[in-house]
């Protein structure tokens, strides 16, 4: 969407700057049009296992490219001087008096010029690139083995979401807050990230 149906008319210096898109002088529902899209052009997978001198390694790639999600939580983040919300490093970019040439708008209370409407600022690339799995294996020898008790045994470290390599400004460009319904798919609103999780693990054969 390229415009909030709210009609801005207390715009200052320093104040997000609208397109009406059909000239009529007045910006709302009528300047709004369908930009983006949440499907991506290419998305996959790729799995490796190498294995040495009894050592083990999996990994799994998962990457998507092409696809846009709607930042949502810049609605809020985004106001600079108002609500409870951190806001992110670029606000250090902020216009001021003394700082004009910049994208960022003006620090205030309020929100008068609706400078955080549904826009394409809140519109970015979604693609990614995501360690999704990696699992690195030890499998002792036997001799050590049938000491212990066991045929074989096996120590092992695994690690979940290890890497992400993306240019989103959000937690995580692979979640949703409407869960997998289609219908809002691509939309981030203070989605908790997927969490990276490690862990340890042993494998013992009789």
């Amino acid at each position: 969407v390229a415009a909030h149906p709210r009609q801005s008319s207390r715009t200052a210096p320093g104040d997000i700057r609208f397109k009406d898109l059909n000239g009529d002088g007045v910006l709302n529902a009528q300047d709004q049009e369908m930009i983006g899209s949440p499907w991506p052009d290419y998305e996959g997978g790729i799995t490796n296992n190498l294995s040495i001198a009894g050592f083990d390694l999996s990994a799994f790639l998962q990457f998507s490219v092409g696809n846009d999600i709607f930042n949502a939580n810049r609605i809020y983040t985004d106001q600079y001087g108002s609500y409870g919300d951190n806001h992110p490093v670029r606000a250090m970019d902020r216009w001021t008096p003394t700082n004009t040439n910049t994208n960022e708008p003006r620090a205030m209370w309020g929100d008068a010029n609706f400078n955080t409407r549904d826009s394409d600022r809140s519109i970015e690339d979604g693609s990614y690139w995501r360690l999704k799995n990696l699992v690195l294996g030890y499998t002792l020898p036997t001799s050590f083995a049938d000491r212990i008790g066991y045929s074989t045994a096996r120590i092992y470290v695994q690690g979940q979401n290890v890497l992400t390599f993306t240019d989103y400004s959000g937690f995580d460009p692979e979640v949703n807050y409407s869960g997998q319904t289609s219908i809002a798919r691509g939309t981030d609103f203070y989605t908790l990230p997927q969490a990276r999780v490690w862990s340890v693990g042993f494998n013992l054969g009789f």
